[in-house]
């Protein structure tokens, strides 16, 4: 005996085909710009002054805040273990730390140069805001550090994203930019005249 023919939907043309005029026969639409691209393209489009301007300032109130967080901290009582009391002592030092690398002089430039040149590379300067975002976890619940540490990983973020969005900047740090002397240049050939 012969198997049964097989029946498919009236207007289908293979078998799992869409019936025509169905939403799945149509072409999918193009793709279309998700919020990360649109942030992206405006990132890139700002000028790098106002850009480096941004996250100056934002470095600077953050840096505030968790130095303001971390006094808070002890004023309030929630240091009450040794590892809270180094916890304390990392989140404001840390936040002075960035504090004074925002409001650098040119005796602070040298110091800094000489001692924490890694935070003058735009992705170990990135790595160094998330390393000060981890403390103010180790708080446990006080609210003002948890708030603060999420603010840190959000600026940690848009760090990261300027860096690698903005033509301003290279994907590559360079060696001057860990305190080392820069790489001697070649000479340049002399312009001859005959």
């Amino acid at each position: 005996m012969p198997p049964p023919p097989t029946i498919s939907p009236a207007g289908a043309y293979a078998y799992g085909a869409a019936p025509v005029g169905s939403p799945a026969s149509k072409s999918p639409p193009p793709p279309s710009h998700n919020l990360m691209d649109d942030i992206g393209d405006s990132i890139k489009a700002t000028n790098s002054t106002t850009i480096l301007r941004i996250m100056r300032t934002v470095n600077l109130l953050l840096a505030t805040a968790t130095v303001v967080v971390g006094v808070l901290a002890w004023i309030m009582g929630y240091v009450s273990s040794f590892q809270k009391v180094i916890a304390g002592i990392y989140i404001i030092m840390f936040g002075l730390l960035l504090l004074a690398f925002e409001l650098r002089t040119e005796k602070l430039d040298r110091l800094f140069r000489e001692n924490f040149g890694f935070m003058y590379g735009n992705q170990t300067r990135t790595v160094f805001l998330l390393f000060i975002a981890i403390w103010p976890l180790s708080m446990g619940n006080f609210w003002l550090t948890i708030l603060d540490a999420v603010l840190l990983f959000v600026n940690a973020f848009f760090n990261y994203f300027v860096i690698n969005q903005h033509p301003a900047f290279s994907h590559h740090d360079k060696p001057a930019a860990f305190g080392a002397p820069a790489p001697p240049q070649p000479p340049q050939p002399a312009d001859t005249q005959v």
